[in-house]
């Protein structure tokens, strides 16, 4: 029983350093520069082409059958069932 007790504290201590290191790592997303990629965005492109060209969004809303990605003040909102952009707002 003491050798199982020890084992769930190394456990937790483990946990808990690998949370720390998580929480660490979480940088604000990457946010496009300029308007010059938000030009380039065009209905009908998935989220993995979004994200090449405009990065990983600060937050995501979902609501049911439509998502909004937001960008600081710029937001790209994706509709349907392969969630493609169906229109966007530029920072």
């Amino acid at each position: 029983m003491q050798k199982l007790e020890e084992a769930v504290r190394v456990l937790e201590r483990r946990v808990a350093s690998l949370e720390d290191q998580l929480y660490e790592r979480k940088a604000p997303a990457p946010v496009a520069s300029g308007k010059e990629n938000w030009r380039k965005l065009r209905r009908g492109m998935s989220e993995g082409e979004v994200e090449q060209l405009l990065g990983s969004p600060s937050t995501i809303n979902e609501y049911g059958s439509f998502s909004v990605w937001h960008y600081g003040t710029g937001k790209v909102t994706f509709r349907g069932g392969r969630r493609t952009v169906d229109g966007w707002d530029e920072p």
